[in-house]
């Protein structure tokens, strides 16, 4: 069977079993309710206490589920002046938790879209996608040095990527866009990449050739 979520197969283990049997014949069905009817000295908080210590921890919190608690965790660590950050193959119920909080995944995702299509619209190659993750991939590790000079004269400051981190004849500058960039921002990036583009080669390089391959009346301005 493989439809279920017993990943380390625990479920059925004979401790687990008679301890939930006893639990509920001491506490009777209670035990299963929410943990917000369960006050005092009830064997639901002795076992948070319990689990906390074992994990070393202040104190410990115990869900019904996995889902309450993706949803409860961005909800209480998270609101409109946090950015959030996601895979977008993450569980539902932890986007659930990140729009509940109100965080500002959007403000993300707008960022990259905004300076991508703007740098892709100049000419330069960034394989599509839609990650906050650009790479200008100058190609040969002299013209990355001369990327990074131009870049940084302009007050703009990526990571480096060449021989052996990248294969050879690859190597290129990383743009990590955020969720606190500004629209300014973006827009001295674009002007300081449209600025640039004579002083690095930028027609010379080989991803470039492979962008207006792709898109032959695409004419950067």
């Amino acid at each position: 069977m493989l439809n279920g979520n017993d990943y380390l197969c625990l479920a059925r283990h004979p401790r687990l079993v008679q301890a939930a049997a006893d639990a509920v014949e001491q506490e009777g069905l209670g035990a299963m309710m929410s943990s917000l009817f369960q006050r005092g000295a009830h064997p639901r908080h002795t076992l948070e206490r319990g689990l906390a210590a074992l994990l070393r921890a202040e104190s410990g919190v115990l869900c019904q589920s996995g889902y309450c608690a993706n949803v409860g965790l961005p909800e209480c660590l998270a609101d409109e002046q946090v950015p959030v950050y996601i895979d977008r193959m993450a569980h539902m119920s932890l986007w659930r938790g990140i729009r509940s909080a109100g965080a500002r995944r959007q403000r993300l995702h707008a960022n990259a879209a905004y300076l991508r299509g703007h740098l892709e619209a100049l000419g330069y190659d960034l394989d599509g996608g839609a990650a906050q993750i650009l790479a200008l991939q100058s190609g040969l590790e002299v013209q990355t040095l001369r990327l990074k000079d131009a870049l940084e004269a302009r007050g703009i400051f990526g990571s480096v990527f060449c021989d052996p981190a990248t294969p050879v004849k690859h190597s290129l500058v990383r743009l990590s866009v955020h969720s606190e960039l500004s629209r300014d921002d973006l827009d001295h990036v674009v002007d300081a990449c449209r600025e640039i583009r004579e002083e690095v080669g930028l027609s010379s390089w080989a991803s470039t050739r492979r962008h207006e391959a792709r898109h032959p009346a695409a004419l950067p301005a």
